[in-house]
């Protein structure tokens, strides 16, 4: 009898033992090496390893929003699926949040733009030209489409024209598909508008230091509508506008099947007109020449940024929650 409970206990522990190790694989890709590619837009997520000075490579324990939005910020916040709407969500700014709340996403977590923690790591510092104009204009990308590129930069070429005499050098930022258009491309070239690109969104750790490196260099930043450059430009102190024509609906139009709203993705009258009410400042017409970095404070959600240690916690970035998940069967 003795011996079978010795025995009974020795199985306990072997089983134990067995299912700790059988685990182990299992537990390093939930906590060890980011997988979600959207957490790696534009090298944030390299941006947040060095923030926090963790050595080993982590993963975030949720989806971070990758750019400003006047929408949620989600991915895809009509999903019907509840098990997407259970994630956890990294947002930015006070907006988005209630928006994904409206749209039944509850595990959020406000923690600022990516771009305020890549601030704090940037060591370079470009001498500014003045009265220099670097543009961003709106653009596609994989999800989204130009039913006319060359139509549609002609016709913010036209606008940049008519106000070009008032800077002594005008550079455009294109993205990555733009960029890839020769013909797009020689638009610009022709009007001795140099042309840049940051490069492509994906797995692209140089993206924003491609960005700073530009923006750095000049005194005006212009956009047609309001976006994440827009709102970049401004944290960074400068002289920040929105100028030109309106896309509408047969300018843009969404091209990834999937969505449930599968609609166009320009940038709708509806924001455009609230924000142009909540900043009038911003728009060309009122524009007074000069640097309003406390709007970008607000969008990009400079009061919920994190401190390096507060970043660690909210990520579970530490062994000791590695080493619990062995413990906790839920994660």
């Amino acid at each position: 009898m003795l011996e079978n409970k010795y025995l009974g206990k020795i199985k306990l522990v072997l089983m134990r033992s067995y299912k700790f190790f059988y685990r182990f694989p299992k537990r390093f890709r939930r906590k060890f090496w980011e997988t979600n590619e959207d957490n790696k837009y534009y090298g944030h997520y390299d941006i947040f390893i060095h923030y926090t000075g963790v050595f080993l490579p982590y993963k975030i324990n949720g989806e971070v929003q990758h750019g400003w939005s006047p929408h949620s910020g989600l991915i895809d916040p009509n999903t019907p699926i509840q098990d997407v709407k259970e994630r956890k969500y990294y947002l930015i700014n006070e907006s988005n949040q209630k928006k994904s709340i409206g749209k039944g996403f509850y595990n959020t977590e406000i923690i600022g733009s990516p771009f305020l923690y890549f601030l704090d790591l940037i060591k370079i510092s470009n001498k500014e030209v003045s009265k220099s104009l670097l543009l961003f204009p709106l653009h596609s990308h994989e999800w989204v489409k130009f039913s006319d590129p060359v139509m549609t930069h002609k016709t913010y070429l036209k606008e940049i024209i008519k106000i070009r005499h008032l800077f002594k050098t005008i550079s455009v930022s294109l993205g990555w598909k733009e960029y890839q258009n020769k013909n797009v491309v020689k638009l610009f070239t022709r009007e001795k508008i140099k042309v840049v690109t940051m490069g492509h969104r994906d797995n692209n750790q140089k993206f924003l230091f491609n960005f700073y490196d530009q923006v750095s260099k000049h005194e005006y930043i212009a956009s047609d509508t309001f976006c994440t450059a827009l709102f970049y430009g401004l944290i960074m102190n400068k002289k920040c506008f929105v100028y030109g024509k309106q896309l509408n609906e047969n300018s843009v139009f969404k091209k990834n099947k999937d969505f449930l709203d599968n609609l166009w993705i320009g940038p709708e009258k509806s924001y455009h007109e609230f924000y142009s009410k909540k900043y009038p400042i911003l728009l060309w017409d009122n524009f007074d020449h000069k640097p309003h970095p406390y709007i970008a404070e607000e969008e990009l959600g400079m009061n919920y940024k994190k401190k390096p240690k507060e970043l660690r916690k909210i990520f579970e970035w530490n062994l000791s929650c590695f080493f619990k998940s062995f413990i906790d069967p839920s994660n």
